[in-house]
């Protein structure tokens, strides 16, 4: 089925990623549907925050390992050897305002 046909089917289904079945704590999108690890603030597919009054996870996030940083823009862990954020594109070290990379 291509892409184009495929985007009204099964909306309302909440989206399994193979080999990640739902977790307690993993929480649907209301938005899009998709699953969402418990850990995450936001959905990774349409960037939706995850709503209030739902339970963190357990544990909480990680702290970065040797040599990560955190990023001051999105707060997501990131590699020693990456010089920008996976997530938001900032620049390692910058001051969280004003100077996020975007795409074109």
């Amino acid at each position: 089925v291509s892409r184009e046909r495929d985007r009204g089917r099964d909306r309302d289904r909440p989206t399994e990623q193979p080999g990640h079945p739902p977790r307690p704590g993993d929480w649907t999108c209301p938005s899009c549907k998709a699953n969402v690890f418990a850990s995450k603030s936001e959905c990774f597919r349409c960037r939706e925050p995850k709503p209030a009054g739902l339970p963190e996870a357990p544990g909480g996030t990680r702290p970065p390992k040797d040599g990560e940083w955190t990023c001051n823009h999105c707060g997501a862990n990131v590699y020693a050897s990456k010089i920008e954020c996976f997530r938001c594109n900032a620049a390692k070290g910058s001051k969280g305002t004003g100077d996020v990379k975007t795409e074109p």
